[in-house]
């Protein structure tokens, strides 16, 4: 295996872990721009009352990919 496929194995069984653990609030987070397993862990790991709540998360979520996208090395 080389190293991308090895990463992307590694996502893909990240995801997969959280679907289980979610189901379809963390298809939800996953669909915004710039969220990944990571983030999707840490707004998952949050309380939502609402789904208002989760859409915020995910949307500030976005927000500080936005931001802070120019820093990184691509």
């Amino acid at each position: 295996m080389t190293a991308e496929e090895k990463k992307n194995s590694e996502r893909l069984k990240e995801v997969s872990d959280l679907y289980l653990v979610y189901r379809s609030k963390v298809a939800k987070v996953l669909a915004g721009r710039g969220v990944g397993p990571q983030t999707a862990k840490r707004i998952m790991a949050k309380y939502h009352k609402t789904d208002d709540d989760l859409l915020r998360d995910i949307l500030n979520a976005e927000r500080e990919f936005i931001k802070n996208k120019k820093y990184w090395k691509v």
